[in-house]
């Protein structure tokens, strides 16, 4: 754990490596083992994002949930997709890396195996990150309609 940058989980894998349940504090825990950052993935209802400065809360993108296969690797590709892209890896960075990962999550979820995210293009992820940024931290969802 001393050696990871950052620990990508969901709340139950969270909860076996720290040995509580309260997500905040397993965060904590893993963040004062060495990672600098913990992202746990909680589905339909978002992700989070815990550094030393601060914790990042993302909704779900609205979207027609028809497989959830494979959602995590498209969220933990794009996300290290794009803090190779930005050549960065500072909080506004890691920030920016971790709603580029929760967007192609959303868009992965739309379809059985992996067409809707190979055939997903650019404007439509940047759209989908810019979503969830206006609203990271603020708990707004959105309509299942919105923004399409």
């Amino acid at each position: 754990m001393a050696r990871a940058t950052i620990l990508s989980v969901n709340a139950g894998e969270l909860a076996l490596i720290s040995g509580t349940e309260k997500t905040i504090d397993g965060a904590a825990m893993v963040l004062a083992r060495g990672p600098r950052a913990v992202i746990v993935k909680r589905g339909v209802l978002g992700a989070k994002l815990f550094t030393p400065e601060g914790t990042i809360v993302v909704p779900a993108h609205p979207a027609t949930v028809v497989d959830p296969t494979g959602a995590g690797d498209a969220f933990a590709g794009a996300f290290l997709g794009r803090l190779a892209e930005l050549r960065d890896d500072g909080e506004a960075a890691l920030r920016d890396a971790f709603t580029h990962g929760a967007a192609a999550a959303s868009i992965t979820v739309e379809s059985f195996g992996l067409d809707a995210i190979i055939s997903a293009r650019r404007p439509e992820l940047d759209r989908r990150a810019a979503w969830l940024d206006a609203r990271a931290g603020t708990g707004q969802a959105g309509s299942l309609y919105e923004g399409r």
